[in-house]
């Protein structure tokens, strides 16, 4: 009986310790391997999984092929003679990755934030090149419709694909490659 027990309980802190990256990962191979593998059409077939983060209260999505990882915002170093939307680099796993306030860089678009203080740095990669956008909070992956391309929003950055609604939220679904032009203006992406 104790044997019984311990096994269970191994079981139930195996899955409490399962990182949100672990369930990217996961939700990554799954896709990829739902591409190779045929399928019959579902209601589903027209979602996408995409990472939520939150800055201030406004929600962005980004797909989960996009993200590389989500870590806890460490020390940041300040790299001179840059955008005021690019706050330095930080270290994550013995790489060097630039790191972006995105409220920043859309205030440059002249859309408006209210101050957050970061607690998540959400990394995006594309063909190479590596992205950290600084987050109040990453909310896991969640299956989104596609975007809707209203008209909402005359100003809209080249890098917001639309928006979808979620949990009585209008989340904005940022392009990576698009975002990674605007934030370091990289052609190659």
């Amino acid at each position: 009986m104790s044997r019984a027990n311990s096994r269970e309980n191994s079981r139930e802190n195996s899955r409490e310790t399962r990182t949100a990256n672990d369930e990217l990962a996961a939700l990554v191979a799954a896709r990829q391997q739902a591409k190779e593998t045929p399928v019959a059409a579902t209601a589903t077939e027209n979602r996408t999984p995409c990472l939520l983060m939150r800055m201030s209260d406004r929600w962005f999505a980004l797909r989960a092929e996009s993200v590389r990882e989500v870590v806890a915002v460490d020390s940041i170093t300040k790299v001179p003679a840059q955008q005021p939307y690019i706050l330095g680099v930080m270290l994550v796993h013995g790489g060097l990755v630039p790191v972006v306030d995105l409220s920043l860089l859309m205030s440059e678009l002249h859309i408006e934030f209210e101050k957050s203080s970061a607690r998540r740095l959400v990394v995006v990669s594309r063909e190479g090149v590596e992205l950290g956008l600084v987050a109040e909070d990453a909310r896991g992956v969640i299956e989104l419709p596609p975007p809707s391309e209203g008209a909402s929003e005359p100003r809209r950055s080249a890098f917001i694909l639309g928006e979808v609604e979620w949990q009585e939220h209008l989340v904005c679904v940022l392009d990576v490659a698009r975002l990674l032009e605007a934030a370091l203006g990289t052609e190659r992406v």
